[in-house]
This record gives C-alpha cells, structure tokens and sequence, in this order.
C-alpha cells in the first residue's frame, strides 16, 4: 500500500511517526487517529503502537511510506517487547516542544518522562494543553490541533508542502543524536529500590502553586500507568475485556468475573475514577463518579513535584498488585463473585537535595501475581459480549 500525495522528501531527520501522520491527515484530508490506525493499528484501546509497535509493524510503516528502514530508530520510542523497567519511561500522552512543533516537527525522544527539555532548542517540553489543560492524546481528529478542545498547535502556511519538501531548513541543521535524559533513574537488581535524580530541574520544588490542573495531571498519570502495566502483563488476555465492560459502573458490590486478572485490572482503573484504557477512554473530562484520589493525591503532594510522579506510580503499582492477589486467590476457590476492598499503604521515599531514592514494587511480585490470577481464568473465551480484539505483538 502506498499513500494517495505522500512525498518521502517531507521526512526530516529525527521525526516521528505520530508527526509524520498528521502531514498525512493533513494532505488526505484524514483524521490522524485514522492515519494511525491504517499505519499501526492504533485504536483509543491500544495506543502505543504509534510509539512502540512491533518489528514488523515497523517494517511494514518503512515500507509504506517509502522510507529507509534505518529511519525506524528515529520513527519510535522502541521496537519490540519492553520490560517493565524499559516501558514506564515513555508516555502515551503527547509531550512536546513549541519551537519544535511550529515547524512541524515532533521527535519520539520527548516522550520519554525523563527528558525535561528539547535537547536542540532548550525549551521545556509541554505535557498539557496550555488552553484546556487535558493531557494530549495523540489520537487527534485533526492534523496538529489538541483532541479536547480543538486549539492548534501552529497554523500552517499555504505553502507547507514546498517547505517539506526540503523539511524544516532549521530543524535540519541542529539535528543530530541527542544524549541521554538529564533526568536518570538507577534501579536495583530485584527493582525493589530506586534512585531518582533530577540535577537540571528549574520548577518549583514544592507544590506552591495549587493549580487547579494538578488533579488533571495526577489522573493522567494514573492512567499512564495503567496503560504501562497492561502493555506490559496482560496485553494477550484482552479478548476477555468485553466481557467486563460492566465493571464501568463498578459500585464495590460483589460482581461476577470471569478472568480474574482481567477483572482486577478494570477494578483497580475503576477505584481510581475512570475506565481504562483498554475501554478505548482517555482522561479528557472531568471525573462525575466517586473515586479514591484523594490517599494518593495526599502522598503525592508531601513530595516535592519532580518526585510526585513516582509516588503515584508506585502506590497505583501496589494496589495493582494487591488487586490480582486478591481476585487470585478468590478465583482459585473456585468462586466467581467478590468485592474487593483496596487498602492503601505508604510509600517510602528519602529525599535528599536533587536526588531520591524509593522502596517500590518490583518486576517479579507483579509478574508472579499476574500469572496467579491468570492461571485461574477460563480454557474457552467468553461465551456472550463480542470480545475486544486488538493487534498482538
């Protein structure tokens, strides 16, 4: 298959497939959540084929689009499967620099959490819509505008399609191999101990600014998260996610299951305000159901902000966990009703000057919960509900 208008000449160096499809939704008069979707297979349940598709898919994109396979290094976060360690570093929400992005660029390496700032320009990396403050899905309905509220990145000139066709002269001079993000975290061996440090952070250290767009942030986060963890464990059990699309109106009553790791993913998405990911949501709007924010939230705000993100990823890893040990261990009697009352414990962390160090849940312990739970779930699919099907790895 090859693309109605598309010139390989509009690639720069370093550019990203989420960029190079809105210059395809642009040109074809598409949505880039269309484009992804024909490209990689992206769906609002399943995003991260745009940044970390399988060998093949790459391949498959190079092909498309004309393009030489070495360009792949450049098109994604990550070819392949990813540990745990490896996939929490890159978010799905889009992150990016404003120079960058008025000559409609966008690189990969932004997405990775660690790197605060353009490694070319110096200008701090934007994570939020500066006019409705959502985070960014980059399933977007039109080519560069932000998928909430429609605001544009740029506006691009009448004459787009000469100037890419030798790419942005500016971008094209500066870009080269950028290095790695001023911001590194060293784990352990057993992942059960980390340090963090942050040696280039200029933001304020401590939360003197309650904005009213930290509780947009602190769910984006969560939502990462949980998108992170299923990527990660349960990415080939998603057949079984249709048949608890009720889990939606989850009330902490006793529900019947089916999968018991499938149903403790959902319910622990659910104690925390929201629908899942793999419900084909994104945390755009405003939260109208009673959630549990608040424990984590109050851990959170007792770090400095360059650590809270950390302090939520690990109490949501906890209760993750517990959640599939939990409905394990229950399934495992053979039972298939249960009501599941999280209890949220604190994480420790030690902060001193720009470096912090934290006790998390390891790799293993998630790993070895997740194949409890799963080794309980049923030898046949669901037998009503059309199951949710999505591109395997």
């Amino acid at each position: 298959m090859s693309w109605s208008g598309w010139n390989p000449a509009w690639q720069t160096p370093g550019e990203s497939l989420w960029s190079i499809a809105n210059k395809l939704a642009w040109v074809n008069a598409s949505s880039v959540s269309d484009v992804l979707l024909v490209l990689v297979g992206c769906t609002t349940a399943w995003r991260a084929p745009y940044l970390l598709p399988t060998a093949q898919v790459a391949l498959d994109v190079c092909r498309q689009l004309a393009l030489d396979p070495f360009t792949c290094k450049w098109l994604f976060a990550h070819v392949g499967q990813l540990t745990l360690r490896e996939r929490e570093t890159w978010r799905l929400g889009l992150r990016w620099c404003p120079e960058c992005m008025a000559q409609c660029f966008h690189s990969a390496i932004f997405q990775d959490w660690r790197r605060a700032r353009c490694p070319w320009h110096g200008c701090e990396l934007l994570e939020m819509c500066p006019a409705c403050g959502q985070a960014m899905d980059p399933m977007l309905l039109r080519a560069w505008r932000c998928a909430h509220c429609g605001t544009a990145f740029f506006k691009p000139e009448n004459d787009w399609t000469r100037d890419f066709s030798a790419g942005p002269l500016s971008m094209a001079q500066v870009i080269e191999e950028p290095g790695p993000p001023a911001v590194l975290s060293t784990r352990a061996r057993d992942g059960s101990s980390y340090e963090l440090g942050d040696e280039t952070c200029t933001g304020d250290s401590h939360w003197e600014d309650h904005s009213e767009r930290e509780s947009v942030w602190f769910r984006w986060l969560l939502f990462e998260e949980g998108a992170v963890l299923r990527d990660v464990f349960l990415r080939e059990y998603d057949t079984y996610v249709e048949e608890h699309r009720f889990w939606t109106r989850l009330d902490f009553e006793p529900n019947q299951f089916s999968c018991a790791a499938t149903a403790a993913d959902l319910c622990c998405n659910e104690w925390a305000g929201w629908p899942a990911e793999a419900l084909g949501h994104w945390p755009d709007t405003r939260i109208t159901k009673p959630n549990n924010l608040s424990g984590l939230t109050q851990q959170a705000l007792q770090a400095p902000r360059w650590v809270a993100p950390m302090v939520f990823r690990e109490g949501f890893r906890r209760l993750w966990r517990d959640a599939m040990v939990s409905f394990a261990t229950v399934a495992a009697t053979g039972k298939k009703t249960h009501t599941w009352r999280p209890k949220l414990t604190p994480v420790r962390w030690f902060c001193q000057g720009r470096r912090a160090t934290f006790t998390g849940v390891s790799e293993p312990s998630l790993r070895n919960a997740v194949a409890a739970a799963v080794r309980t779930r049923p030898l046949t699919q669901p037998e009503h509900g059309l199951p949710l099907q999505m591109p395997g790895p």
